[in-house]
């Protein structure tokens, strides 16, 4: 397509009708359009001759609609179809005649030129000759037009021909034979995408003297409105007026609807079952995290999907998540307080420290967790053993990726407080300092991530805890996408400038609208409690007898005098 863009430009210069352009402030892209050559007829699969245009190659047309928004409309009287089409029927004979350059015939004033600019892969170039694509040319050419006719396509006498894809002849007009069997060989549909369940079903129907058909459609006022500017008639000036207000946000790219949200952020609408899937694979999936509901709506904004009823279905998911209610948060009682530092850059300072020993996971117990206190960035390691020679190993793997930093705070743990480690430090010039004893606030940022990551494995091995080294990666990965609070983003965002592009392409979005949203997450009760287990869940059951388990932290607190499992007890009720 290209060696036919350059013929064209070529034979355009050679004539005149272009010439190059630089610095113009009006420049619009080029679109290839197959070229309709003369009328043949030809003989389709019911032996019936069926008059065709032949393709004679690609025209280039360029794409004026940004020009057209800003070009004040010329109204000139252009004949009707339906009108063109009652006098052409009923001839006896008819000859078509094509104009050579129809639309160039008519120059351009030297001072508008520049605006008729556009690119290719070439260079720019203007045109001095009217061009197709502007929104005033078949007015003008109606108008100012002297015809110089293309005799190879003109045809004379003829007793029947195409107009406006119309068959017309001395029997009047006929649907065009070849536009039927186009329409007669196309596939039937595959599936129901694109169909919205919450809109009723219309038989559409219509008819003519030779023919009638009716489908089995929707209306959708606001697909017509963003996809075709079509207003639906019957609508009061105070409905239209509502409806364009709605719409504003919107816009149509075949085949999505996308929405500029308040953070300027782009998102695709979606709806149906793909929903589910999005929070799914947000909440989780490889790298959901079992968050809860305002990280998990963050990470589909983040994504790059919108729809209304997001915030909603994310604290249903989590509520109805069996892996986050078994699994309780720590109280709030329990917080270490939040202090000031000191300020510094990204990678300035690290937090180091151990968890474990765990149950064995391929041959690991251990695992070695930093933590940069400015970013929140998070390493992470499983290891077999917690001695001094594997921590000297992974800081200096810590350090050839994020350069030297100016300190590091660690507990006085033997693993870190010996002498290896401190040639370690003094070798390398890092400022190493210890938290006091037994006052784990003082590496507060290190035990912060060794809760988070120690709750999203907990959620993500389940009953099966021997492969908790395997999902290490994935659950630090589920930390370093996650938004947060202190920074007012997520890590990885912080440190590569982008949002990660996680395994469903989702985006980021505004905080502002989530982290006040406190709705009513359940119904009102009564809820009767079944059972209840050790670890603190219970499972519930309401007055349609369905059954479902949730975290016994969340419910009113209730006591009896002993605190064996039962079977039944008093009517509990749901906190707001």
């Amino acid at each position: 397509m290209q060696e036919d863009v350059k013929k064209e430009i070529v034979k355009l210069l050679d004539i005149g009708i272009i010439y190059p352009i630089t610095n113009s402030p009006w420049v619009s892209p080029i679109h290839c359009v197959l070229k309709k050559g003369g009328i043949i007829v030809v003989t389709n699969e019911n032996d019936e001759l069926v008059p065709t245009r032949t393709v004679a190659g690609w025209r280039v047309c360029i794409d004026y609609r940004k020009l057209n928004e800003a070009t004040a409309k010329y109204h000139f009287p252009l004949p009707f179809m339906d009108q063109m089409l009652e006098r052409l029927a009923g001839n006896k004979y008819f000859c078509f005649l094509d104009s050579f350059f129809g639309y160039s015939q008519i120059s351009i004033d030297p001072n508008d030129q520049e605006k008729k600019t556009f690119t290719c892969p070439f260079r720019t170039y203007a045109y001095r000759r009217m061009p197709f694509g502007l929104c005033n040319a078949p007015a003008t050419f109606q108008r100012d037009a002297h015809l110089v006719l293309n005799w190879e396509k003109c045809h004379f006498m003829v007793k029947e021909g195409i107009v406006l894809g119309y068959k017309v002849s001395c029997a009047g007009l006929e649907v065009d034979k070849a536009k039927v069997d186009v329409i007669l060989k196309l596939p039937p549909p595959t599936n129901i995408k694109g169909l919205d369940w919450n809109l009723p079903f219309e038989l559409m129907c219509d008819a003519s003297d030779f023919a009638v058909g009716a489908i089995l459609g929707q209306k959708d006022d606001s697909a017509n409105y963003l996809v075709g500017d079509v207003i639906p008639k019957g609508m009061t000036y105070q409905q239209k007026n509502k409806l364009v207000s709605d719409l504003k946000h919107y816009f149509w790219e075949e085949p999505y609807l996308f929405k500029v949200c308040s953070d300027d952020m782009i998102r695709r609408c979606v709806s149906g079952p793909e929903t589910q899937t999005i929070l799914d694979q947000c909440h989780h999936g490889p790298t959901g995290g079992h968050y809860g509901p305002n990280v998990t709506t963050k990470k589909v904004l983040d994504s790059g999907f919108y729809w209304p009823t997001n915030i909603k279905e994310a604290h249903t998911l989590v509520r109805l998540c069996e892996a986050c209610q078994k699994t309780g948060n720590i109280s709030k009682c329990d917080e270490m307080p939040l202090n000031n530092i000191q300020v510094c850059e990204i990678f300035d300072i690290w937090g180091i420290d151990f968890m474990g020993p765990f149950p064995k996971s391929y041959k690991f117990e251990y695992i070695l967790v930093a933590v940069d206190y400015v970013s929140k960035w998070a390493e992470a390691q499983a290891l077999p053993t917690n001695d001094a020679r594997v921590v000297i190993t992974f800081l200096k793997r810590l350090f050839c990726r994020f350069e030297m930093p100016k300190a590091l705070i660690s507990d006085r743990g033997t693993h870190f407080c010996n002498k290896i480690m401190e040639r370690t430090m003094k070798s390398y010039e890092i400022n190493h300092h210890f938290s006091t004893s037994y006052h784990p606030q003082t590496s507060g940022q290190v035990e912060n991530i060794n809760r988070a990551l120690k709750r999203i494995l907990e959620k993500t091995v389940k009953d099966n805890p021997a492969i908790w080294s395997k999902k290490l990666d994935d659950s630090l990965w589920a930390f370093r996408t996650a938004y947060k609070t202190p920074t007012g983003t997520a890590p990885y965002k912080l440190i590569y400038g982008k949002n990660c592009h996680l395994p469903f392409k989702i985006e980021h979005c505004a905080y502002c609208a989530l982290k006040n949203y406190n709705p009513n997450l359940i119904a009102a009760g009564p809820y009767v409690v079944k059972y209840q287990y050790p670890s603190g869940y219970v499972e519930l059951y309401g007055k349609d007898g369905k059954t479902f388990i949730f975290n016994g932290h969340r419910l009113k607190q209730y006591h009896e005098e002993d605190n064996e499992p039962r079977e039944a007890v008093a009517p509990f009720f749901l906190k707001e």
